[in-house]
């Protein structure tokens, strides 16, 4: 046996590239030829098994019966019987025979094969396939007949369709069709029908022809619409794919628009309609192996006026395996077609990268200047990394905003060093510069050193010091709150964590510091400095003292379970005049306590807290507070509080659940917020779900505020009907009498699904949203919901027909999606800037700019 019956085609094209409707034929055919039925010519040996072999010496047959199986590479042919003509190399066989060839699998009835002359002829071929994209949804292929000559295939009645019921609901067919491989695919008396819901939709053509070799020539479907903007009429957009470099195209662009323009000779007003061509080219490109991609497309309105133009150019280059470079150029002045307003951009890249066994260097630069918003940006960027660790960086920004009349420039170091012991220092450089309408400059340099060290797993120590240069600040008669700082000068800390006995967790950090604050005062106008630099020595001023402990009780009676937590702070700080011990100090603690039981039908979580710390009574703000001088006056900020989770079910939390949140405040007598949940869900027909709130305010039901109210119900009263309901409710305020004095906001969401099972069914939805005009409404009024926006979607088995309305954007969408093509939709969509028919991968030929 010298020669297979199926030839290896892993070279040919992957046929879902293409994918949709449009190119169904192609997936028809490829099918049917390239997965299965190809002929596999070489020397490889022949594998054969079957319950009864014999051979007829008289007429040199090797007849094979009765679970047949035959081998050859990765092909198995599966046959009740087989006959090989060993004189003649001649294969035959009837009946049900299965084919598999890796995952796919096929059934003929008829097989036949001349080893010699490389003819395959097949009959009654079925094949199911899962695409090479591992789609969830399969194809069905079909055809009465296939011919393999080797240089070319035909086949007649060739079938194809995704839809598994009897009665398809879309298909493609082609009386006749021949297939060179690499070259083209030809397909005769073409019929594709795909009816919209009871319309009955189909297309005829007389003569396909889809090109597989190096240059695929394949004329997506137009797009054809309206843009409403002034000037502008119908338009049709052409793509037209002539090459395919790494899954991209490369693409030829031909479109025609109408414009319209108005002038008036003498009395009359004469409208002027002049259609020009779009035209543009996107070709990708390898040179040496190295990528690339130019993009022009140019849009003249009128010989006198403005044209519309996008330029791109992108190229890669990877010089070795170590260094590359990637250049991008984008130039574009136009009028965009799916949106009003002119854009004018233009921008520029540079990268290069080195990557030797991690160690990397990546320099880029990046130009960008926006000139409808009168905006210029300039970046350089250089990094520089070891197996991971940042050794250094460098960054420098320029922006320019022309129509405010203000520029920035800032700049970045950043270096890490490894010194002996392990010890790492890092460094931070950061200058910026920013220059306002009014002529005031700000000059601002932040620098920061770090020392960080690890002694064990569990104990690390680490030195800051860092310092803000205020530039210009002798040039200005006041400071702003911007240039608030904090001077490290140093701060040593060190930080333990570890687990002692018991399991008690234990957390503790010192920080020794000299610290100097710069704080800008609203009143004087002017920067404050604590301490005074004349206050400001070489010794800590500075000492912090954190400590907590942790400890987890599982396992417990009632399947309960116990947190404690327990933490002190202390800090500790001198003022000018006084003494370490006379200057101020800070002493925080708390306790939390956090319990939870489950007793099978009741469970709590009840969270106790107290907590205490000073602060400074006069200057009780956060932002003039500062620690670095001495308090006028104390108060204590205490904390006393607990929360509790109560929750009741029965059978399980999914099916019936009440659930209410709440706390106490033990040093005020205030509640806090609170907030109740109701479930009910006893079974599939029906649900119930509301979330319901208020929040106190430090005050009583009075002054209360409500939460948003949310009720979910949902009700599947038969197998095929579902209605669910969305309620959110949110009330700005009630009065004394808990009347409801104002409405903030409120919406209600509809669902009504009906019909046959998931892929056989209607699918409503509507968005209501309440319109509270005076904001003084005193009761809610139904027809105070106005509708926003509604969709209606119909799965129809292997398809899905959609049409949505939004008020708002005034848009109305239609949409067909073949569920086995998700991505390649074909819909008309009109709003108050466009309408148009979308085809397959619209996206691409949609917006030119």
């Amino acid at each position: 046996m010298k020669k297979s019956f199926l030839k290896n085609t892993e070279n040919t094209v992957n046929p879902f590239k293409k994918r949709g409707l449009y190119t169904a034929v192609v997936l028809c055919f490829y099918f049917i030829i390239t997965c299965q039925a190809s002929g596999l010519f070489s020397q490889e040996k022949v594998k054969l098994s079957a319950d009864h072999i014999y051979c007829q010496e008289d007429t040199h047959n090797l007849i094979a019966s009765s679970n047949v199986r035959l081998i050859y590479g990765d092909i198995e042919v599966q046959a009740q019987k087989l006959c090989l003509d060993t004189a003649s190399n001649h294969v035959w066989g009837t009946g049900n025979i299965r084919i598999r060839r890796g995952d796919d699998e096929f059934y003929s009835s008829y097989l036949y094969f001349d080893l010699n002359e490389e003819v395959v002829k097949l009959k009654d071929i079925n094949i199911k396939v899962v695409p090479a994209e591992k789609n969830e949804k399969p194809l069905f292929l079909s055809a009465s007949k296939l011919d393999d000559t080797g240089k070319m295939k035909s086949g007649s009645n060739g079938f194809f369709t995704s839809c598994s019921h009897k009665s398809r609901h879309y298909f493609v067919w082609a009386q006749y069709f021949e297939y060179y491989p690499d070259q083209r695919l030809i397909g005769y008396n073409v019929f594709i029908y795909n009816p919209v819901l009871f319309v009955p939709f189909a297309f005829w053509t007389p003569v396909y022809f889809y090109e597989l070799g190096k240059r695929r020539i394949v004329w997506r479907n137009p797009t054809i619409g309206e843009k409403k903007t002034a000037g502008w009429g119908w338009f049709m957009q052409n793509t037209i794919d002539y090459d395919n470099i790494d899954g991209e195209d490369s693409s030829l662009y031909l479109d025609f628009f109408e414009f319209k323009k108005s002038r008036i000779e003498g009395n009359t007003i004469i409208e002027e309609t002049n259609w020009r061509p779009g035209l543009g080219i996107k070709h990708q490109y390898k040179l040496f192996d190295n990528r690339g991609q130019m993009y022009f497309y140019q849009l003249v309105p009128y010989h006198n006026e403005i044209p519309n133009i996008k330029r791109n150019w992108e190229q890669s280059w990877q010089f070795d395996n170590n260094l590359s470079l990637d250049l991008k150029y984008t130039n574009i002045d136009a009028e965009l077609i799916n949106s009003s307003g002119r854009k004018k951009v233009e921008e520029s890249v540079f990268n290069v990268k080195y990557d030797n066994l991690g160690d990397k260097y990546d320099l880029s630069a990046y130009s960008k200047e926006d000139f409808r918003q009168n905006y210029k940006k300039n970046s350089l960027k250089l990094t520089r990394s070891f197996n991971g660790d940042d050794l250094y960086s460098f960054n420098l920004v320029k922006e320019d905003y022309a129509s405010s009349k203000r520029k920035n420039i800032r700049s970045t170091l950043k270096q890490s060093v490894f010194l002996p012991d392990d010890i790492k220092m890092s460094n931070d450089l950061d200058f910026n510069k920013e220059q306002t309408a009014s002529g005031i400059n700000d000059y601002r340099l932040d620098t920061s050193t770090i020392f960080s060290r690890e002694i064990w797993n569990n104990l690390n120590v680490n030195l800051v010091i860092d310092h803000t240069f205020d530039l210009e600040a002798k040039e200005r008669s006041k400071y702003d709150s911007k240039n608030d700082y904090l001077f490290k000068q140093p701060e040593f800390n060190i930080n333990y964590n570890d687990k002692l006995f018991a399991g008690i967790s234990l957390t503790e950090k010192i920080t020794i510091a000299r610290y100097q604050e710069v704080q800008y005062d609203n009143g004087t106008g002017k920067a404050r400095f604590f301490p005074e630099p004349e206050d400001f020595g070489v010794e800590p001023n500075t000492y912090i003292f954190k400590q907590s402990l942790n400890k987890r009780f599982s396992d417990l009676p009632a399947d309960s379970s116990l947190f404690l937590s327990a933490s002190y702070d202390q800090y500790i700080f001198k003022n000018a005049g006084y003494s370490l011990f006379e200057g101020d100090a800070l002493y925080k603690y708390n306790f939390k306590v956090d319990h939870t039981m489950d007793l099978g039908f009741f469970k709590t979580s009840t969270i106790f807290n107290r907590g205490f710390s000073p602060n400074d009574e006069e200057n009780n703000n956060n932002r003039s507070n500062s620690p670095f001088f001495r308090f006028d006056s104390e108060k204590r900020s205490d904390t006393d509080s607990f929360t509790e989770v109560i929750t009741f079910y029965w059978d399980s939390e999914s099916k019936y659940k009440w659930q209410h949140t709440g706390g106490y405040n033990l040093l005020t007598g205030e509640r806090n917020d609170h907030s109740v949940t109701l479930l009910i869900n006893p079974n599939k027909i029906f649900k119930f779900n509301m979330t319901y709130g208020i929040n106190f305010n430090g005050s009583g039901f009075e002054g209360a505020k409500h939460k948003p109210r949310i009720i979910d119900i949902q009700l599947a009263p038969l197998e095929n009907l579902e209605f669910s309901f969305n309620i959110f409710h949110n009330d700005n305020f009630r009065n004394d009498k808990g009347e409801l004095a104002s409405i903030r906001d409120s919406s209600l969401k509809v669902n009504f699904n009906f019909g046959g099972d998931q892929d056989n069914r209607w699918e409503i939805e509507a968005y209501y949203q309440y319109m509270n005009y005076n904001g003084q409404m005193q009761t809610i009024r139904a027809n105070r919901y106005e509708l926003q926006n509604y969709s209606i979607i119909k799965n129809d088995h292997c398809r899905r027909f959609q049409f949505t309305y939004d008020m708002n954007r005034e848009e109305i969408r239609f949409k067909v999606t073949v569920l086995a093509f998700p991505e390649d939709s074909i819909g008309y969509v009109k709003n108050k800037e466009i309408s148009k028919i979308e085809g397959v991968l619209d996206d691409a030929s949609a917006e030119r700019f």
